[in-house]
């Protein structure tokens, strides 16, 4: 924790205190990263929320996160941390869509997986990802390609390879090691396309060169 920090921290607290929202996030990021001040979720959820209230679709994402994580002298409260993300995503957040795909297809302790919502979230993402910047990007790829695998399992949504295939490769082609995996068995187990080794072993071999294990076996 250097002096550096500790005194940025304690501007900020000063801006924050006067109801400067942009500083009372700056000052929730600083407490839930612990720079500068005792990582404290419980004080980062408290400055998050004036700007959650106000309809700050970062704000509201960042805010449901803490509560879904917990610790840091913050209770897991899951169905307070499911509120502020889908108002996130609802304002068309990219990322808040994404992190609902991943929640609601993963759920673990939450409770069941909940497949059909998590494809539409997913799908959602990518496409309010492809109107963002680079980051956005990013989104849009990873959403492709949850919602590859769950095509290509008939998790949540009729399975087809054909469309498994398509957003595989969509993402590989943005260079997303995983489906880059992903593609090159699909043409080895000739799902969606015809079984060809030379192709396979083309997208193994961009995936492993990204370090992708199952790639390299």
């Amino acid at each position: 924790m250097s002096h550096d920090d500790t005194e940025a921290a304690k501007w900020y607290r000063l801006a924050a205190e006067q109801g400067d929202l942009e500083a009372q996030q700056t000052l929730a990021l600083v407490y839930s990263m612990g720079q500068g001040v005792q990582q404290d979720y419980a004080e980062a959820a408290k400055w998050y929320r004036p700007s959650a209230d106000r309809g700050i679709a970062s704000a509201q994402q960042a805010l449901g996160g803490l509560h879904l994580s917990g610790g840091f002298g913050l209770p897991r409260n899951y169905a307070e941390g499911e509120k502020w993300v889908l108002s996130a995503a609802y304002q068309g957040n990219a990322f808040s869509a994404l992190f609902l795909g991943m929640l609601y297809s993963r759920w673990l302790e939450i409770g069941p997986p909940k497949l059909g919502e998590a494809a539409l979230w997913f799908r959602k993402a990518a496409a309010d990802g492809d109107e963002m910047a680079h980051s956005g990007k990013d989104i849009t790829t990873h959403s492709q390609y949850e919602l590859g695998r769950m095509y290509l399992k008939g998790d949540g949504v009729q399975q087809s390879f054909t469309e498994a295939e398509h957003l595989f490769r969509l993402a590989a082609d943005n260079g997303l090691a995983d489906a880059q995996n992903e593609l090159g068995n699909m043409y080895v187990n000739a799902q969606g396309v015809q079984q060809d080794f030379a192709e396979a072993s083309k997208w193994y071999r961009l995936a492993a060169n990204q370090g992708n294990a199952e790639a390299k076996k």
